[in-house]
Formats: C-alpha cells, structure tokens, sequence
C-alpha cells in the first residue's frame, strides 16, 4: 500500500489492493431497458430530436449524426449580464457571486444502431467518428464567445449517460473551466511542458501501455480510477489539429483501448483535454468503483488497482 503524488498537480492516490476484497452487498445497476422502438437515437424517432445539424452517410441511411441537445445545460441566449454579489446582503456579500454562463449543447449519435457501442466499431468506423469529433469541435471552438469545448463521452449508467444509444456531448463555455485554468498553470511554464516531460519518462516504463509515431498511451502513475488509462500526442499540439494520418494513428490506439475495456464489462468516459494553453491529450476512465465518503471529505482517492497492473492487461493479447 502507498499513496502517490500526480505529475505535476496536487492531488494523492492511495493505491490499496486489498480492499478488492471487501464485501460487496450491492447489485450491479439495472442495466438498459429501452428498445430501439422508444429509442429517441434511433432513425425511425428523429422526429423526437432537436433538427439535425448534420450527418455522413447518405440521407435516408446515415451513419453518424450531430444536433443541438435538446435538454442543453447550457443557454444559447447572449445578454452576458453580471449578476455578481446577487444578494444584498452586507455581510454575505462577498461570499456570494453568479455569472451568465453561454455557450452550445451538441449531441454526436455515433451510429445508427441500437445495440452497438463504440468498442464494437472496427477501425475505419472509429476512425470516422474521430473526424466527426474533430469537426464539430472546430465548428464549436471558432464561434464567437467559445473559450473553450468539453468534448466528451459518457459511456453507461455509472459513467453518468441517460441514454444507452451510442453518442458523445460537445459543450462550448464563454470561460474556462477551473480544472482547465489549474493543469494550464501547472504543466505549461514558459517553453517547458510537464506533459511532453512526461511522455519522455514514461515511453520506456511498464506503464507504457501502446505507442506509434503520433501518439502515445500510458497508464498513469497516480490514477484516479481503475485502469485509468491516457492517450497524449507525442508532439506538443495545443489544439486538435490533426492531418487525416495523424488522426488514424489516434483512432487505431483507441482502437486497441477500447477492446480492452469492452473485456472489462464496465461504464467509462472518455475526456478530451484540448484548449490552447494545454498538451493534447485524452483520459479514459473507467468505472468500475464509485468514490465514497473518504474520497469526498479529504480529497485523497482510493484506487485498487496498481497502473502497473492495469497496463498488464492493455498490453496483454
């Protein structure tokens, strides 16, 4: 048992493999109960969607589609008024502060089927939803306002999806989430970059998970979750500007993540970390245990499985 630091930022793991074997009285979640028919992705209820912003494939057959979220949660209207110190209160007022948040709420269906998930894509597939992504992000990221787009994916109850269909979220803020604005002034001082410090230590560790000439994937020291897993791009880009090549070396390690993940039968996100002040790179977590009281009261994580051991299975045939 130890507690690990992350690279660059303030946060502690404690990694305790022994607590894999605490009792557990709790069943798995209800899983999906929805059929296509009342499926609001699927093709036969378009109907129930907001109007499509877009789609490949052809029209009466189409292979991915994009569109406003219906239940956004984020509002589209701009009046950027400042509702700073709201209350009135003298005694409160410093204490008390709200902004207008502005910005877009777009829902990517990554395929027309059912009962297909991402990790049942083959390669080429996968690879055309990595160009949707990119698309639509460099829809959203050049809209005036946008300072940044959470390109994400909720895969699963526990991963916090509503919806069993296949799709991922893009949301463009007029500011910058704090998480954000912490790992800009904490990985990038100047010409040094923690994130391409940490590609060079960990290209050659047992936490080295895969690697081709773009990109690299690694286990990361202090995971927060079990089988944590990263994907950064070798050079230091700071946007997601990435050639057609690039992008299929991007997909095909994916690729290779996510069928190790469809083997673990478990809910996961998959976080792109893209804004200009930070090093490209995306976070794969899945979720498999939840955090309990210690981890909300002291901050510290509890993770029962070592990154050196969840790089084992990645890399294991």
């Amino acid at each position: 048992m130890d507690i690990r630091k992350h690279y660059f930022l303030d946060e502690w793991v404690i990694f305790s493999p022994r607590r894999k074997e605490r009792p557990f009285d709790f069943k798995n979640v209800k899983k999906n109960t929805i059929s296509k028919k009342e499926c609001v992705f699927c093709p036969k209820n378009s109907h129930k969607i907001e109007k499509e912003l877009g789609h490949t494939g052809g029209d009466k057959s189409w292979e991915i589609k994009w569109f406003k979220n219906k239940f956004p949660a984020i509002d589209e209207l701009l009046t950027f008024k400042n509702t700073k110190n709201i209350n009135h209160e003298k005694k409160l007022q410093k204490y008390l502060e709200s902004k207008q948040v502005y910005g877009f709420h777009e829902i990517i269906v990554e395929t027309p089927h059912h009962t297909k998930q991402i990790y049942d894509f083959d390669k080429n597939k996968l690879f055309e939803v990595i160009k949707v992504y990119k698309l639509r992000y460099d829809n959203m990221i050049n809209k005036k306002h946008i300072k940044y787009v959470s390109l994400f994916k909720n895969q699963g109850v526990k991963a916090g999806a509503s919806i069993y269909h296949a799709h991922s979220q893009m949301i463009g803020l007029n500011k910058i989430p704090p998480d954000i604005i912490k790992k800009r002034k904490k990985s990038l001082k100047g010409d040094i970059c923690e994130y391409c410090k940490i590609i060079d230590k960990e290209k050659q560790s047992e936490r080295c998970c895969f690697k081709n000439k773009d990109f690299i994937a690694i286990t990361p020291y202090a995971s927060k979750f079990h089988y944590e897993i990263w994907i950064l791009s070798k050079k230091h880009k700071t946007s997601f500007d990435f050639n057609e090549k690039e992008l299929r070396n991007l997909s095909d390690i994916l690729y290779n993540i996510l069928k190790k993940i469809k083997k673990l039968k478990c809910d996961f996100n998959v976080l792109f970390q893209i804004d200009k002040k930070l090093h490209f790179h995306i976070e794969i977590i899945p979720r498999i245990d939840y955090f309990a009281g210690f981890e909300w009261s002291s901050g510290i994580i509890i993770n029962t499985t070592l990154p050196e051991s969840a790089a084992i299975f990645y890399k294991s045939k």
